[in-house]
C-alpha cells in the first residue's frame, strides 16, 4: 500500500498535488474527478500569475501573463483587491482579451490607474464575444471628440475599446454589473 505524503500533495509535478485530490459536487448525479481537473475548468485567476492586488505592486505583468493563458470560453478572474496597472505597450496596460473570453472582477476588486497625469492608459481591449464585469477607479472623459467605443479615456485615463478606431472591430460585447468611480469630467 502506498501512502501519500505532504510533499506529494504540495508538489506541482505531473500526477502530484491537485491531481491526487478527489472532487465531487454536492448534488445528486455529480461525477467524481480530480481537483486539478476542476481547477482547470474555466477560471484563470490573476493571483495564480503573481498579481498582488495591494494597490502598491505593479500588477500589469502578472495580469498580462494570466491573459496569455486564456482560451475561448475561459474567464479572467480578479479576486478582491486593488490591482495597480501601468502602461506596458504604448498606451495599453493589459493585453487584448481574446475573442470568446470573459472578465470577472469580484466585489471589492478594482483596477487602479497609475497616478501619472501625463499617461494615457488603456485597461482592456476587447476582441469580441466577451462578457465583462469590471470595476475601475479613476480617469477622465476626453475633453474633445466622441467616445467612439471607449468607456473612458484621456489623461490619467482608462479606456476599454469595443469596435474602436484602432482597427479592432469587437462585436457582441456585454458589460454587466460594473462600477466606474472617481472619473473627472472636463468643464
Amino acid at each position: 500500500m502506498a501512502f501519500v505524503t505532504d510533499t506529494d500533495l504540495a508538489s506541482t509535478a505531473p500526477g502530484k498535488g491537485a491531481a491526487m485530490v478527489g472532487y465531487a459536487a454536492g448534488a445528486a448525479g455529480a461525477v467524481a474527478r480530480t481537483a486539478l481537473d476542476k481547477l482547470r475548468e474555466q477560471w484563470v485567476s490573476v493571483r495564480d500569475y503573481g498579481a498582488a492586488g495591494d494597490r502598491t505592486t505593479d500588477d500589469t505583468a502578472a495580469i498580462n501573463a494570466a491573459v496569455d493563458a486564456l482560451a475561448p470560453g475561459r474567464t479572467l478572474y480578479f479576486p478582491a483587491g486593488d490591482y495597480l496597472v501601468t502602461v506596458s505597450d504604448g498606451e495599453k496596460a493589459i493585453t487584448a482579451i481574446p475573442a470568446g473570453c470573459n472578465v470577472f472582477m469580484e466585489r471589492g476588486a478594482w483596477l487602479i490607474a497609475e497616478p501619472d497625469e501625463e499617461t494615457v492608459l488603456t485597461f482592456f481591449t476587447l476582441l469580441g464575444d466577451n462578457i465583462v464585469q469590471i470595476n475601475v477607479d479613476g480617469g477622465a472623459y476626453p475633453a474633445t471628440g466622441g467616445m467612439q467605443g471607449t468607456w473612458l479615456g484621456s489623461v490619467q485615463g482608462i479606456r476599454c475599446y469595443a469596435n474602436s478606431g484602432h482597427g479592432l472591430g469587437a462585436g457582441n460585447v456585454t458589460i454587466i454589473n460594473s462600477e466606474i468611480r472617481n472619473v473627472r469630467v472636463p468643464v
